[in-house]
């Protein structure tokens, strides 16, 4: 199967993402000294298809890609991630607490793409129902360690699937844009953020986008080995989340797309990963075929 064969370059099991359990309590801890802020270890399951499982190497991993995965210190009642002074974005959210709602979570969710939630911890049934009550938006960002990324996606519920007598929910959340958070507040059950919108630079050209795409579909294509491969269906713009949604990367790797302010910049690095790893994909394909048939692998 697909799956099959691109488990033979995956290097290590990702801990959740959109259709998998959430909130592993073994997540390791980053290099990075933090202080423990509140975490969403329970705060919610998966109600749809389980996707793949295992992640691809990315074989050009630059030093610099870890320094979005930026960590919370508490102080006094608030978390500050960067320095107050420095230049903060005129946007504000339209809540009576002036601040976005934050759901912690061990995926990187992008604009436009859909994500299935099962709500159920007390704390963040609250949260969500009061973002539909006031239909208000809230925070997803990655966990890491016992911090939280720097750069997140907002996110509205696009569908409410069902709805328990005990107050659980499954929902569909739809990513809305990206982030940046400047300071954590912990005053409430749930976390809650003071953010910067970030705008995007719709700046790739229709060359690049359709270089993008194609090295997508012979990603898929040579991953299928003869077998139907899934329908693409790329929106006009933003392409690289909608792929980059589509692929079983690790995390850092979808952290690091996230946090890139260019769609130009975001589709030269996945064009970048897909040159890598297309020709290591089929040595491993020609090498299992070659095992399958009591072959010698030179």
């Amino acid at each position: 199967t697909v799956n099959e064969v691109l488990d033979l370059c995956a290097i290590a099991n990702i801990a959740g993402d959109g259709a998998s359990p959430l909130g592993s309590p073994n997540l390791a801890a980053h290099s990075l000294q933090t202080r423990q802020i509140p975490r969403a270890e329970d705060n919610a399951g998966s109600f749809g298809q389980k996707g793949m499982s295992q992640r691809l190497s990315y074989s050009h991993r630059r030093a610099g890609d870890h320094h979005h995965l930026i960590f919370a210190s508490h102080v006094s009642g608030s978390t500050h991630l960067r320095d107050k002074r420095q230049e903060k974005s005129s946007f504000r959210i339209t809540l009576v607490s002036d601040l976005l709602p934050l759901f912690p979570l061990e995926l990187v969710l992008f604009p436009g793409m859909a994500l299935p939630l099962h709500i159920f911890e007390p704390r963040y049934k609250e949260m969500i129902g009061e973002c539909l009550q006031r239909d208000s938006p809230f925070g997803i960002v990655r966990t890491v360690g016992d911090g939280v990324a720097q750069i997140g996606c907002s996110a509205e519920v696009a569908t409410v699937v069902k709805r328990y007598d005990d107050g659980r929910m499954d929902i569909v959340a739809r990513g809305l844009q990206r982030f940046e958070l400047i300071e954590i507040h912990q005053e409430r059950s749930f976390l809650q953020g003071e953010v910067k919108m970030l705008k995007d630079e719709s700046d790739a050209d229709a060359q690049t986008r359709k270089k993008a795409l194609d090295l997508h579909s012979s990603l898929l294509l040579l991953a299928a080995s003869g077998q139907a491969v899934p329908t693409l269906d790329p929106p006009d713009d933003l392409l690289s989340f909608y792929l980059i949604s589509h692929l079983p990367v690790d995390l850092d790797f979808k952290q690091t797309i996230l946090a890139m302010p260019s769609e130009s910049q975001r589709l030269a690095t996945l064009i970048e990963y897909y040159e890598a790893i297309i020709p290591k994909l089929g040595k491993m394909i020609q090498g299992k075929k070659k095992s399958g048939s009591n072959g010698h692998i030179m």
